[in-house]
């Protein structure tokens, strides 16, 4: 999305007319993978201007985070050992 100033707002798509080959998704990826995206940064932008409501409603908050990063830990953990782990997420 580009804000042009004013009130003039224009919306870039995937393959999309006048977007060049860099702009093309990585291969894998759904075609609205790019939107998605731009919609967390969106609702995260709002978050940061102080519009209330938006952690852990529309935006992942801190706990959502520490909760992704044990997942992470122990799956690395159980590939390094090559046994399964016992994933505990304290709420």
């Amino acid at each position: 999305m580009l804000e042009h100033g004013g009130d003039l707002t224009e919306v870039l798509h995937a393959g999309g007319v006048g977007i060049g080959g860099s702009a093309q998704l990585p291969s894998r990826h759904a075609e609205k993978f790019i939107e998605a995206i731009a919609n967390i940064y969106a609702g995260l932008a709002a978050a940061i201007d102080g519009e209330a409501g938006l952690i852990d409603a529309e935006v992942p908050g801190v706990d959502a985070g520490l909760r992704s990063m044990t997942f992470v830990d122990a799956a690395l953990q159980s590939s390094a050992d090559r046994e399964w782990r016992a994933l505990t997420v304290e709420t």
